[in-house]
């Protein structure tokens, strides 16, 4: 039987496929392989339909779950569950430990991880766990200390060799943030004085 075969959505909902099969299901799946060897993303739904026209049957459709939708779907919790697991392993890590006894591996991969974060801070919320291990990771024992020392060492380095370990960048991005904003509180101070004499104030101290 010849089924007439489309994507519910999507940009290739127009996309019309005549596929020969026994049920809906094997057309919808028929439509969903060929869809795949196009490199066409699949859809939720494939609506099939049948009947009508010189047919002589009578029209029917039906909407059939894509098994390409589905497997994405699953490979996507699965993801979600193992970054759910690694950060909830890495809050474990920091919890009821001193800075300074964390494995220096652990503590480089921790603010590979605080990098990580802050990148995707920027372009999207940060999930419940991420969140959890930052707050872990900014009550950490003695974490403030041993970074000052960090930092101290970090800047008595010759200028080719700093800003290459895993601290060093999250302390540079910081330091840049705070060169910024004590650019911009320059800048409103200015503004603020202009701002006194173009309103007959007494100008500049």
């Amino acid at each position: 039987m010849k089924y007439k075969c489309r994507y519910e959505y999507g940009p290739h909902n127009d996309y019309i496929l005549k596929i020969d099969a026994i049920t809906p299901e094997q057309a919808a799946e028929g439509h969903d392989n060929q869809m795949m060897n196009n490199n066409v993303d699949a859809d939720k739904y494939i609506v099939v339909e049948w009947g009508g026209g010189l047919s002589g049957k009578a029209k029917g459709s039906k909407k059939v779950i894509s098994n390409r939708w589905l497997a994405k779907e699953q490979k996507k919790l699965e993801s979600n569950l193992n970054h759910y697991k690694s950060f909830t392993n890495k809050i474990q890590e920091v919890e009821g430990v001193s800075f300074f006894e964390m494995p220096i591996d652990d503590r480089d991969e921790c603010y590979t991880i605080v990098n990580y974060l802050a990148e995707r801070l920027e372009i999207r919320p940060l999930y419940q766990e991420e969140i959890e291990f930052l707050k872990a990771w900014h009550q950490l024992k003695d974490r403030e200390l041993g970074e000052a020392l960090l930092t101290k060492n970090e800047m008595s380095k010759p200028k080719s060799e700093q800003g290459k370990s895993a601290f060093s960048k999250t302390a540079w991005a910081a330091g840049f943030a705070m060169q910024g904003m004590a650019t911009q509180n320059a800048l409103n101070d200015i503004a603020e004085d202009v701002s006194d004499i173009s309103d007959g104030g007494g100008g500049f101290d």
